[in-house]
């Protein structure tokens, strides 16, 4: 039967679920409002609907990896104490197993993908009705090595795949236990110092102008004498490379030494390809200034 614009917009006004899920209950209950709204109700969709407004700062970020591809997906809910469920757990690495296998790398593509029962979006709300609270894929990072390896790293864990703070690290070059722990140490270094880029080059060039307009605001202020106001601004973008590219950074087993002169070390032709981090909170709402 045809189902109208009148009977789609009185079932959003009661269930408050979207459009299109509106009007398949519709059709697929031969356009009766009670048994639509019954099944809205069944499938989570009401429920989701519901509970979309509601703020999302907590959550977990989920790691895959496989050889040299991996994946990160943080995935938000309302309270750290639903973040710490076993559920919510195997729900975040389910999705970011799905990201892995099809080689996602946007919250979008995630979402539209056919995950382990069923569409993911679907999933998630049906996972929204069964936690009791709203819940959002807000970030998802693809990381792969084409010659060489992926290794993962997951630090504040509440599962082994599972914690607060995702990291990737892609390595190429030869292959070995010694390689393999300074890759384990490269992860767990990217999950402390939180590096912008690899290196200086591939430093966004709008981020290095807006620290530079910062910094030259700064010294500004400071009346320094124009010739003087120049070497300092040098000197600060100089220490501001060094902190925000991973190559220049103090390398977190010895401090004295820069992680490029780690990587010469740990083995000869060894390169760093790629890396990623997320933690949670980049991605989803963050607390008001006034809390």
């Amino acid at each position: 039967m045809t189902v109208t614009a009148e009977q789609v917009k009185e079932l959003r006004a009661r269930s408050g679920a979207g459009m299109m899920a509106c009007k398949k209950a519709l059709a697929e209950c031969d356009g009766d409002l009670e048994t639509a709204l019954d099944a809205l109700r069944k499938s989570g969709e009401a429920s989701a609907a519901k509970k979309a407004g509601r703020e999302t700062r907590e959550g977990a970020v989920a790691v895959a990896v496989n050889g040299n591809a991996g994946v990160l997906v943080e995935l938000n809910c309302e309270t750290d104490f639903v973040a710490r469920t076993e559920a919510f757990s195997k729900l975040a690495h389910s999705f970011a197993t799905t990201a892995l296998d099809k080689g996602i790398s946007s919250v979008e593509a995630l979402l539209d993908a056919e995950g382990e029962s069923g569409k993911v979006s679907e999933q998630l709300v049906a996972a929204i009705a069964e936690l009791g609270e709203n819940a959002k894929i807000s970030q998802v990072a693809h990381l792969k090595a084409e010659d060489g390896a992926v290794t993962a790293y997951v630090h504040n864990k509440y599962s082994e795949s599972v914690g607060k703070i995702g990291v990737l690290v892609a390595l190429q070059g030869s292959k070995d236990s010694a390689t393999d722990e300074f890759a384990k140490m490269l992860a767990m270094h990217v999950a402390a110092s939180a590096p912008l880029a690899l290196d200086g080059d591939s430093l966004a060039a709008e981020i290095v102008a807006r620290e530079r307009k910062v910094q030259e605001g700064i010294i500004a202020e400071q009346g320094k004498p124009a010739e003087v106001a120049t070497k300092i601004l040098e000197g600060k973008m100089r220490r501001f490379y060094e902190q925000s590219c991973l190559l220049d950074q103090p390398w977190v087993l010895e401090p004295k030494q820069k992680v490029k002169e780690a990587l010469a070390e740990a083995g000869s032709g060894l390169s760093i390809v790629g890396f990623a981090r997320l933690a949670l909170g980049e991605g989803g709402e963050k607390p008001s200034a006034t809390e």
